[in-house]
């Protein structure tokens, strides 16, 4: 009667061993896919801005496509160099990301702006020339 409590008791207790090691590594790999997802979710500006007429060069190196507005049936793949070619107005698109091409990333606003030229006048001050 003594042994089978005994084994009994070494049994219950490699079950429990087992079930904490099963949502111990349950909770790693949770806690590795959720700090995956901040990572990217830092990686990407919430906003690009590019001047009129010009084109810009981007390497975000994220395993994320986007859709460039609601309609646009066109991917975009985020893990290359991706030129993007602005008009000669101004204007604003939305690009919506996704992780992996699953998981909702995020909403990026492209906008084009002026082209704006800065002409200092004055005397500077606190500088010594």
């Amino acid at each position: 009667m003594k042994a089978e409590k005994i084994k009994h008791t070494a049994l219950n207790r490699r079950i429990k061993y087992l079930l904490f090691l099963y949502v111990f590594l349950g909770f790693a790999i949770g806690l590795f896919c959720w700090a995956t997802y901040a990572y990217y979710q830092s990686t990407v500006p919430s906003t690009i801005s590019i001047k009129a007429g010009t084109s810009e060069e981007f390497n975000l190196r994220i395993p994320a496509s986007g859709v460039l507005g609601t309609d646009s049936e066109t991917v975009l793949a985020l893990n290359q160099p991706l030129t993007i070619v602005a008009g000669d107005t101004t204007s604003s698109y939305q690009m919506r990301l996704k992780l992996f091409g699953i998981v909702p990333l995020k909403d990026v606003d492209i906008q084009i702006i002026e082209n704006t030229t800065l002409t200092p006048v004055g005397r500077p001050i606190g500088c010594l020339i």
